[in-house]
């Protein structure tokens, strides 16, 4: 499985239909390449309806979903009485905002292939159980904050049980890597000198350190991908990111991606990325961005910089972001400070500024060089 595409729902404004829950689709269209069209078919049957996936063009009806118009917002799909954004409103505030799977997106012989959904996949999402979530109130901001005039003001409530699960478990794992990476380490010869990264040291206790940084940034580019902000795009057969622009906009219709699949949103590949750049840069150069850091650690030191372990953080970012082609999720570091509090170096003492997030907001690319 690559994704999960859900639609947020609403009781009908309707009251003939009050009982009943309605989605809130922006669009059904589910791939819009030529020759891979496919669609979402809702079939309404009296009070109920289901979902179906159709493949070939999608008629005109489809690219639209259950949308109304900018100011009228929705239709219901059962009465096509008009729903307006005050009663999403009222309903998110309320608690009654839920979600139906329209689609599930698998990979095939032949590239993504689109299916209905189940009951068996609908029972396996809600068997998920977080032992922890992020119980941090949102900003308030309604400019750039939309989400919590739906309701959901904790950015807890920005993720699904199986995303607060998956992104739990590898920040924990952050932790259990750098001791297994000072351990070998140790095993392969790098003396250690005691000290932490922060401290600077230099030995296999500050390698580890310095490894678990860039395993921490590949967690926070997965977050990007893992939120119900998330939407997908038809033209890409693929999830986009959380923070399409600096804000967070409501999204009606998102995309569960699978952590595992190897596709947009997979940690196994996140993290591949930033193995990369811990390896030797150039054939004739041993240096790797861990010496690097260190070295402009020492320069910095020289001009009588006090460098302190939120520094480091920084330079570790900017050098990642130097060497990398690949880019890094600067724009999505403030949203998962959330997941941030568990990762056992850096620990940042206040939730804001913090440096990652102070690199992302800055418009300025780094402008130092190593020689």
């Amino acid at each position: 499985m690559i994704a999960w595409l859900w639609a947020r729902t609403v009781k009908s404004p309707n009251p003939a239909f009050s009982h009943a829950e309605v989605p809130l689709a922006s669009t059904f269209v589910l791939s819009s390449k030529a020759g891979k069209e496919a669609y979402v078919e809702p079939v309404v049957e009296g009070d109920s309806f289901q979902f179906t996936v159709k493949m070939g063009k999608p008629p005109a009806s489809a690219k639209g979903g259950t949308t109304a118009g900018k100011r009228a917002a929705f239709i219901c799909l059962l009465s096509k009485s008009p729903i307006d954004y005050n009663h999403i409103r009222a309903e998110g505030k309320a608690g009654r905002m839920g979600q139906r799977l329209m689609a599930i997106v698998a990979e095939g012989v032949r590239g993504r292939i689109y299916l209905a959904p189940t009951s068996e996949q609908i029972a396996i999402a809600a068997s998920a159980n977080p032992e922890w979530s992020p119980e941090m109130d949102l900003p308030n901001n309604p400019r750039d904050f939309k989400t919590p005039n739906y309701g959901l003001t904790k950015f807890s409530d920005l993720f699904t049980p199986r995303q607060l699960v998956a992104l739990t478990t590898f920040s924990d794992l952050v932790a259990e890597a750098i001791a297994k990476v000072r351990v070998d380490a140790l095993a392969a010869g790098l003396p250690d000198d005691g000290l932490d990264l922060d401290a600077g040291g230099t030995g296999a206790t500050a390698y580890a350190q310095a490894l678990g940084v860039y395993l921490g940034i590949a967690v926070d580019k997965t977050t990007d991908y893992n939120s119900s902000l998330v939407a997908w795009s038809p033209t890409r057969d693929q999830a986009k990111t959380t923070f399409g622009r600096q804000a967070l906009p409501m999204i009606w219709d998102y995309a569960e991606v699978n952590t595992l699949a190897g596709a947009a949103g997979d940690f196994g590949y996140r993290s591949q990325v930033f193995v990369a750049p811990c390896r030797p840069l150039g054939h004739n150069n041993q240096d790797t961005l861990f010496t690097l850091m260190l070295r402009l650690r020492s320069s910095a030191r020289e001009r009588s910089f006090q460098l302190t372990h939120r520094i480091t953080t920084i330079l570790a970012m900017l050098i990642y972001r130097t060497f990398s082609t690949s880019g890094c999720a600067s724009r999505s570091a403030p949203f998962s400070l959330a997941f941030m509090q568990r990762w056992p170096y850096p620990r940042p003492k206040n939730s804001w500024p913090h440096p990652i997030a102070t690199v992302a907001r800055s418009k300025r690319k780094p402008s130092f060089w190593m020689a």
